[in-house]
């Protein structure tokens, strides 16, 4: 199975990013929860997951975020959405998590 995705991280202040772009799906899960490990080895007061550049999620990608808001509240650790696009927001909602995350409202 194949899957476009592009996922960074960076770190900003005592933040870190981790921008995702294209399809999160069930072929690249895996990479996203690499990404996060990489976000939290610094230790950041919060970890934002900008979805800008999103366009496709499923309930694997779904319960990669979950598991990233669960691992923050163990880590005593802030994390955010930010850019969620209406179709995303709207898949997060149908599966009723969408109050699960702090989002920021700079939607597109």
């Amino acid at each position: 199975m194949q899957s476009y995705l592009t996922v960074s991280v960076r770190t900003q202040g005592d933040s870190a990013v981790v921008e995702v772009g294209g399809e999160l799906d069930l072929a690249s899960a895996a990479q996203l929860e690499q990404a996060l490990q990489l976000a939290w080895r610094d230790e950041p007061e919060l970890v934002v997951i900008d979805l800008g550049e999103l366009y496709f999620i499923d309930m694997a990608g779904l319960r990669v975020l979950v598991e990233a808001q669960q691992r923050a509240g163990e880590r005593d650790t802030r994390l955010a959405l930010s850019h969620v696009r209406r179709p995303v927001r709207r898949v997060l909602e149908l599966a009723r998590i969408r109050d699960l995350f702090t989002i920021h409202e700079n939607d597109m």
